[in-house]
């Protein structure tokens, strides 16, 4: 991203034991070449699993960098710092720090089972406190990543957020699910307003949906607006090729905008069209990019 290359990332749930790690090596054998980095959760959506290290091992097996994710829902300062120093440790160096999904049909209140020790912001400042020593001790300075999301309303605050979390020392943002170019065009102009000679270090995420239980989920993720082309695909009788088709347009079209890259999120789509957007996506964004850059000289 400093090069100003585009980079593609994927994302894998990790399993709920150690079983389903084979789910894991079979992802990769497909996909490791058109990948720059895998993103392995953690207890996504407040579903305990097997640790984001533990699934990065076999994402580094196949010589793909992991992006470690810890939620600041599971830790206090002391043990998220520990946890934080192993993975270092064990040779990661590349994190999203997310505050975390709330329990599955849990009220959302103040409680012991609700409470968040952290958010976000917190566990990006309380790591960039140590960037230092973590240099000194493991040869390693981590590069972290925050979540931000361009549908928030209003729109201003979102944008100031991610600014928070940068000025706390994140480098890099994954969006949530992008389904509607013109809400995300309309916020990277905010978020990038006299920022013009910076890096552009923003991955929005393009949701890849091929199941219709999958799509459920994804419209009931706190957060996320799901456009009305999407709905519209899904009542199709063939919808999974649209879908495809749709997401490589919202992939373009953010591209155009000035994304640095995209991050695939799977949601039930089959691995063969899951391959075929890996594989066609960055011809697909060097042409978005080259139009853009047309559209710019001509101004």
């Amino acid at each position: 991203m400093m090069r100003g290359e585009f980079v593609v990332t994927l994302e894998i749930a990790s399993p709920l034991k150690e079983s389903g790690l084979g789910r894991v090596e079979k992802i990769m054998q497909r996909t490791a070449p058109n990948v720059d980095a895998v993103n392995t959760t953690t207890n996504a959506g407040g579903i305990p699993s097997i640790h984001s290290t533990r699934t990065a091992e076999v994402v580094k097996d196949h010589g793909v960098e992991a992006i470690i994710q810890f939620c600041g829902r599971d830790h206090h300062k002391e043990d998220f710092l520990e946890d934080f120093d192993r993975a270092l440790g064990m040779g990661y160096k590349n994190f999203l720090l997310l505050t975390g999904d709330w329990l599955p049909h849990e009220k959302r209140e103040v409680n012991k089972r609700t409470w968040f020790p952290m958010d976000s912001s917190q566990m990006i400042h309380f790591v960039n406190e140590r960037l230092g020593s973590y240099q000194d001790i493991h040869g390693i300075t981590p590069y972290l990543g925050c979540a931000s999301n361009p549908f928030s309303t209003p729109m201003n605050i979102s944008v100031d957020r991610l600014h928070f979390k940068r000025d706390a020392g994140a480098r890099f943002s994954q969006t949530q699910a992008i389904t509607h170019v013109p809400t995300y065009v309309e916020w990277y102009k905010q978020v990038r307003s006299d920022r013009h000679t910076e890096h552009k270090l923003t991955i929005p995420s393009i949701p890849l949906v091929g199941s219709r239980r999958a799509f459920e989920v994804l419209c009931r993720l706190p957060g996320v607006y799901v456009a009305p082309s999407l709905h519209k695909i899904m009542e199709q009788e063939d919808f999974q090729r649209n879908a495809l088709e749709w997401a490589f347009e919202i992939a373009e079209g953010v591209t155009e905008a000035g994304a640095a890259g995209v991050h695939a999120m799977n949601f039930g789509m089959p691995p063969a069209l899951i391959d075929e957007f890996l594989i066609q996506i960055r011809d697909r964004a060097n042409a978005a990019r080259s139009r853009a850059s047309d559209v710019l000289k001509n101004l």
